[in-house]
């Protein structure tokens, strides 16, 4: 049997579990880890332990750097901006199209509209499911 391929899957799980929490759970656990070896970064770690806030960014910089693919599953654009920028410092630029972006949210045309020097980087993903009025 081949061993699955590593998958960072960034996401955002924080109480009361609606909304992101629930859709980044169901990405997880009924559709990915069935493909992929899935280690899941909470970025909400940052918010609610703010006293470990320089562990927890060593955390997320060593797990992109172990990562072979990257999912995004973020409710706000600029952390999905951030992870394509600490991925391209980590891995290059030729890594940034084994990440995917599922993002929740409807900020995210108007965001790069505002922020142009992220779509370089994020236009070069895989795939980007978006939920958006726009």
């Amino acid at each position: 049997m081949a061993s699955k391929k590593k998958l960072l899957f960034i996401g955002e799980f924080p109480p009361p579990y609606t909304g992101v929490t629930v859709k980044d759970s169901l990405i997880v656990d009924e559709i990915l880890s069935d493909a992929f070896d899935v280690e899941a970064f909470n970025l909400y770690r940052f918010k609610f332990e703010k006293t470990k806030t320089p562990l927890i960014a060593i955390e997320l910089l060593a797990a992109i750097k172990r990562a072979e693919h990257i999912c995004v599953g973020v409710g706000h654009p600029f952390r999905t901006c951030m992870v394509f920028r600490l991925a391209k410092m980590l891995h290059g630029e030729d890594f940034l199209d084994h990440i995917t972006v599922f993002m929740m949210g409807i900020g995210t045309p108007a965001y790069l509209r505002k922020h142009p020097s992220y779509v370089p980087d994020v236009s070069k993903g895989r795939c980007v499911f978006a939920e958006s009025e726009s």
